[in-house]
């Protein structure tokens, strides 16, 4: 098993609905070693909060993660809007480690979900555009959930799917369960992150979704969705 690179986390203290403290931040820091994590992509929300102090906290997560074997990059967890692509041209809305790769999500919220024509036509929206998007957790989406078959046209416009580890087999929706061991099965997916928010809550949990994926899914693919790929966006970011 290839040691992990996470994509997706709001480890950055208070700057979301994330991380509330430096405190826990370091916390997090923590797990993310003993989950043979050597790498994290600090995504914290963009387009539900202010923004304001994220490259203040990012800077002192550098700084704080400079003792231990765990590298930090910056980019943002941007929700879909009509002005998205203004915003991440202007710099407002952060693209993934400074390369053109994108992290997006849609409206999940309570009993309302993206429909999954809109959630299609979105991503072709942006996968016509400079940059090359990724979209968040689609395994959580109840309207892809409905309608898996709108997951295989994503994937053909050039968007690449990223999934939670914890929903492959701690996620108590029976629902989000099945959607993403299908687009593990179907090798849809190219990423796989940790979508967490805290050292408690919804903390870094890696390690379990990611030996299901060893033990089910052939090595090569699981060593790229694990690592390889995110090792890509990294370099590009450092090229």
């Amino acid at each position: 098993m290839k040691s992990i690179i996470d994509i997706h986390s709001h480890m950055l203290p208070a700057v979301d609905d994330g991380c509330g403290s430096r405190e826990e931040a370091l916390a997090m820091l923590r797990i993310y070693e003993a989950q043979n994590v050597e790498a994290v992509i600090c995504t914290p929300h963009y387009g539900q909060f202010s923004g304001a102090n994220v490259e203040k906290a990012y800077q002192w997560l550098k700084s704080a993660s400079a003792g231990t074997n765990l590298r930090v990059y910056l980019g943002n967890e941007i929700l879909y809007t009509g002005s998205v692509l203004r915003d991440i041209r202007s710099g407002k809305a952060r693209r993934l480690a400074g390369t053109d790769w994108i992290l997006v999500e849609f409206e999940e919220w309570d009993r309302f979900s993206t429909p999954a024509e809109e959630i299609l036509e979105g991503m072709r929206k942006l996968s016509e555009s400079e940059f090359r998007p990724i979209l968040a957790h689609p395994e959580r989406y109840a309207s892809l959930q409905n309608h898996p078959e709108y997951c295989r046209p994503i994937t053909e416009l050039g968007v690449k799917l990223q999934i939670n580890a914890y929903d492959i087999r701690k996620n108590v929706n029976t629902n989000t369960r099945n959607l993403t061991r299908k687009l593990l099965e179907d090798q849809l997916v190219s990423f796989v992150g940790s979508d967490a928010h805290g050292a408690v809550r919804r903390a870094p949990d890696l390690l379990d979704g990611v030996q299901w994926i060893y033990d089910h899914c052939p090595e090569d693919y699981a060593d790229a969705i694990v690592h390889d790929n995110a090792e890509e966006i990294i370099k590009r970011g450092s090229a």
